[in-house]
């Protein structure tokens, strides 16, 4: 029962960034100056800063995705106009502002490097959005527990299709596929030459026997 009313708290505090997502985003596309405007986030952000972390990995996923999205355009809007978030702390603001998340002090470097990756689902790199041309598009919908699958392929489907924004991906792809691979340590390349000779060895005693 404590679970289930948890869920039904975080799914109302959600229903409020999706009624800002609403009202303020289109293609993708944010109206920061609205959003600055109106402080339409500053209800969800109060929220967010106090709301229970969940205990279920889909719950506490959506969670945080949301919690990086809403952050990030209410950092955006709080410094609009602004025409590139790499202009605000020497492009270092990923890892500068600090933010409250259900109780805890973190960056949004630390929202996605320390709680979600570790969550193990790769697919969570299209759902988070940096306000950037190069980052996945931003969903214009609140990541929910009940739908969190369907809504993350649905999200790396649209980013892959989108050739403007996934044009850093696909090039970081090609430069990693095409890079040599790195030298084997010293003790790994002693250990094949050593192996190699016990083979050539064990096969030449065969031979004699």
């Amino acid at each position: 029962m404590l679970v289930l009313l948890v869920s039904t708290a975080l799914a109302g505090g959600h229903a409020d960034l999706q009624a800002v997502l609403n009202a303020n985003v289109s293609s993708s596309k944010v109206d920061y100056a609205q959003v600055k405007a109106t402080g339409s986030l500053d209800g969800y952000l109060g929220w967010l800063a106090t709301a229970p972390e969940p205990a279920a990995r889909a719950d506490k996923m959506a969670h945080y995705i949301n919690a990086y999205n809403a952050l990030t355009i209410d950092l955006m809007a709080d410094e609009w106009p602004i025409d590139s978030i790499l202009k605000l702390d020497g492009g270092k603001v990923w890892d500068t502002r600090k933010f409250t998340v259900s109780g805890k002090e973190v960056t949004l470097n630390q929202i996605v490097h320390k709680i979600l990756r570790p969550m193990g689902d790769s697919r969570i790199h299209a759902a988070v959005n940096c306000a950037s041309l190069s980052c996945p598009p931003l969903r214009e919908e609140a990541f929910r527990a009940e739908e969190l699958d369907a809504q993350l392929d649905d999200q790396v489907r649209a980013w892959l299709v989108d050739a403007e924004r996934n044009r850093a991906v696909v090039t970081w792809m090609a430069s990693f596929v095409n890079r040599p691979p790195p030298p084997r340590p010293p003790s790994e390349r002693k250990g094949k030459k050593g192996n190699k000779k016990r083979k050539a060895q064990g096969d030449l005693t065969g031979a004699v026997e």
